[in-house]
């Protein structure tokens, strides 16, 4: 499950019952490289393209996965 749902697991039936709940990244991204060009960002997709702006939907801004709508 998502880590933010995993208090709710904890508390809920019959879920609060298991004991090796396990927690993942949905997005499937384990590790970000940030990269910067003369000082400025550089953003990219989740396909791994690199972007001249971010765009709607799940960005890599500043090394960080950034949601933008």
């Amino acid at each position: 499950m998502p880590q933010e749902a995993l208090e709710a697991y904890l508390s809920a039936e019959p879920w609060k019952n298991f004991w090796n709940l396990q927690v993942f990244d949905p997005t499937g991204i384990e590790s970000v490289k940030r990269d910067a060009i003369n000082g400025n960002n550089v953003y990219y997709d989740l396909r791994s393209n690199r972007l001249d702006a971010p765009k709607k939907g799940l960005n890599i801004i500043k090394g960080k996965k950034v949601i933008v709508k």
